[in-house]
């Protein structure tokens, strides 16, 4: 797909206008009425995550960290380079996985704390009004930039 899109003018342009299309369709959206058949008030009541506990969210998050193929990629690649000369290999990179471990137990701890505070302003209905329209003037400005960029 990208060989023919790179060897034709009208397909890149073709493909280019309907991304274009479809940006400003979504922003636009964002600007019309919804009706919704839930309870307005509380972010998180919809969707596949609710009603999941504090402790099978935690597995969720461990058992999708211990199959990302990434961070083994990222020790394997970039620790290394960190490991002066003459200090013993094994040793200086676990102390650096140690340290990376509770760098992330920190900032995700952060995260979680924000969120915490954070959802009870996002939930109200003007606030998420407000965002969807930000979000849909952004969507809008970039779909009539890409309709407008040239090759």
């Amino acid at each position: 797909m990208s060989s023919l899109i790179a060897a034709s003018r009208v397909g890149y342009d073709v493909l280019r206008l309907a991304g274009a299309g479809y940006l400003i369709w979504l922003g636009a959206a964002s600007f019309w009425p919804r009706h919704r058949t839930g309870p307005e008030g509380q972010l998180g009541e919809r969707g596949p995550s609710a009603g999941v506990g504090a402790r099978r969210a935690y597995v969720n998050g461990l058992i999708s960290n211990l199959c990302n193929p990434k961070i083994g990629a990222f020790f394997v690649a970039f620790l290394p380079g960190f490991i002066p000369a003459g200090v013993p290999a094994r040793e200086f990179s676990i102390l650096l996985g140690a340290w990376l471990a509770i760098e992330t137990a920190v900032w995700l701890s952060v995260v979680v704390w924000m969120v915490d505070r954070g959802v009870g302003w996002l939930s109200r209905s003007g606030v998420r009004r407000g965002l969807e329209r930000a979000t849909g003037v952004v969507l809008i400005g970039l779909g009539l930039r890409l309709a407008t960029e040239s090759r």
